[in-house]
């Protein structure tokens, strides 16, 4: 969720929801055709996300501490790259039974006004950690 979220806070809540119950039905119709174009889009954008653009020269270095920092080696790369590759639709059905098993917490940073207003809803109740 992001300050910038257009949408009330039950809202963005339900489309969190939503996501195991989809991610179950795409896996099981969509994205288990044999020549899944959705599958091919989603491991493309993943791989693309992963490497991202072509750094800047200024960039190069900071890239190359944070690794270091990480101690993220070349061989850890291109696993990860590998496995993002051999995804299939049983991958994306597995990860949607480990969010069905999840026991979520929810934290939101929120005025008090809004706070109040999911409060007044049926479903689950918040409170307040903080207030400043």
């Amino acid at each position: 969720m992001s300050y910038r979220d257009p949408n009330d806070l039950s809202t963005t809540l339900a489309a969190y929801d939503g996501v195991e119950p989809q991610l179950h039905e795409d896996a099981s119709t969509t994205l288990a055709a044999s020549n899944s174009i959705d599958l091919t889009r989603a491991i493309i954008g993943a791989i693309g996300h992963h490497d991202g653009s072509a750094p800047s020269t200024d960039e190069i270095g900071w890239i190359s501490l944070m690794r270091f920092l990480k101690n993220e080696s070349p061989e850890l790369r291109q696993r990860y790259r590998t496995q993002i590759l051999d995804t299939t639709a049983i991958d994306f059905a597995e990860f949607a039974d480990r969010l069905s098993n999840l026991s979520p917490t929810i934290c939101a940073v929120t005025s008090k006004a809004k706070l109040d207003e999911f409060n007044g809803k049926d479903g689950p109740k918040l409170k307040t950690i903080l207030s400043v």
